[in-house]
Order: structure tokens, then C-alpha cells, then sequence
């Protein structure tokens, strides 16, 4: 009899450690999975925190949208069988304001007031066009040597308001008035994204100085030196455009 209980006693405590260590393998792979869980969303919060300002950016799908931002920066390798091969120039979400730098009519005795500022996604060129004693306003960008070189076009991705904008671009061509810039006005198409694109031909651009057409030499893209966003269409009041990017394209 006593063998007997000896038996059971021993048999009783087999199974309960056979039990405890169940239990511990179950709760290491509980904090397992709730670590992995974890470092995940942590993650997800630090991506999101570098690609936006608002508390909403930090949800998975914001986080999962900043790589299509960085895909977009990169220039056109594989364009639509309709468009021109493309190579971004300056994108608002990456260079931000930095490139650009403000000119008023102020410099000839004008009151207008233009600013720039700068969002995630595009930087906004806005303020108040005084035609008495001036009227223009415009933001202008220092171009790297040959950044328009083998270039048709200049394709303008913004959010405008209804006024006619200028694309503003000089050279340095040997010979050329110093005061010399080539402007054509920009047309924008709705993109179905609530924002706009224009195509300006480098060979549409109209010689001027002061604003007045003259007889020049076309410009010459390869040597191209500045470019420009000018409002100068003669009507008093505020102003309002979105720059978002910036690229050169190819016809061919």
C-alpha cells in the first residue's frame, strides 16, 4: 500500500511539471509575438514622424505613402508611350524653399508684396500685385551648368490660382544684353489630383528686357544660368501659386 501512494505522489508531480513548463513556453511565445508587435509600430511611428507634421501621419497608411514620395524625386526613366522623357529639376518636397529667393517691384519704386513659403508638399509663392508704380513680383532659382541642357520643355507641376503666370529664364550666352531674360506664359491642365501641369516649349520663349519684347538671339538652353516664376499681368490685387515640382523634358 505504501508503494502504491509513493507511486502516485511521484506520477502527480511528473504531470504537474510537465504542466509549468507548458505554460512558461506559451508565455515566452505571448512576449514574443508582443515584442515583434511592437518594434513594428514603433517603426511605423518614426517613419511617419519624418514625413510629416500631423498627429494623423503617424497611421500605417501615411507610412506606407512616404516611399511614393521618394519614388517621385527620382527622375523619369519609363515615361507613358505619350510622354516626353522627363528629369526632375527641383522638387518642393525634398529641395523645399532653399533654391528660390523673392523679387519685388520694389527695386524700381514699386509696392507690391510678394513671399514664399514653405509646406510638405510645395512651397507657396503668394501676396499682393500693385500695378502703381511697378507690378511685377516673381521668385527666381539659380541653375546648375547645363541643368536645361538637350531640353524642349519645361513642365511646371503647381496648384494656381486664375491668374496668367510667366516662366522667366535666362542664359549666358556670349554677346547677349545682360538684361535680357526669355518669358512665355504658362498654361495649366487640370491633372485629376486637384493640382495643375504646364508644358512651356523653350522655343516659344519671347526675348525681353524690362519686360519689353526685343530682337535677340533664341535662347540657349545649354547655357541656361536662372529661372523664374513671375506674375506681371497688369491687375491689382492678391495672388496665390503652389509650386510642387519642377522638371525639363525631351520631345524626342
Amino acid at each position: 500500500m505504501l508503494a502504491r501512494i509513493l507511486s502516485a505522489i511521484v506520477m502527480v508531480s511528473v504531470l504537474a511539471g510537465c504542466s509549468a513548463s507548458s505554460t512558461g513556453s506559451s508565455a515566452a511565445s505571448d512576449t514574443t509575438i508582443t515584442t515583434a508587435t511592437s518594434t513594428t509600430a514603433v517603426a511605423a511611428e518614426g517613419g511617419a514622424e519624418q514625413g510629416a507634421t500631423t498627429p494623423s501621419s503617424t497611421t500605417p497608411s501615411s507610412t506606407t505613402a512616404a516611399p511614393a514620395t521618394t519614388a517621385a524625386t527620382t527622375p523619369t526613366t519609363a515615361p507613358a508611350p505619350d510622354e516626353p522623357p522627363c528629369q526632375t529639376l527641383y522638387d518642393a518636397a525634398v529641395d523645399g524653399a532653399a533654391p528660390w529667393f523673392v523679387v519685388n517691384d520694389g527695386v524700381m519704386g514699386g509696392q507690391s508684396a510678394g513671399s514664399l513659403t514653405e509646406g510638405i508638399d510645395a512651397i507657396t509663392f503668394s501676396g499682393e500685385l500693385v500695378t502703381d508704380g511697378g507690378g511685377f513680383s516673381l521668385i527666381r532659382a539659380a541653375l546648375l551648368p547645363g541643368s536645361l541642357a538637350g531640353a524642349d520643355i519645361v513642365r511646371l507641376e503647381a496648384v494656381p490660382d486664375d491668374r496668367t503666370y510667366l516662366l522667366t529664364i535666362s542664359d549666358r550666352a556670349p554677346n547677349r544684353d545682360p538684361r535680357t531674360n526669355f518669358q512665355a506664359p504658362m498654361r495649366f491642365e487640370q491633372d485629376g489630383d486637384g493640382g495643375a501641369v504646364a508644358d512651356v516649349a523653350l522655343d516659344s520663349m519671347q526675348a525681353v528686357v524690362f519686360g519689353r519684347p526685343v530682337d535677340e538671339a533664341p535662347l540657349d538652353a545649354d547655357l541656361a544660368a536662372e529661372i523664374a516664376i513671375q506674375l506681371s499681368d497688369g491687375l491689382d490685387g492678391e495672388f496665390e501659386f503652389d509650386l510642387v515640382r519642377l522638371s525639363v523634358c525631351s520631345a524626342e
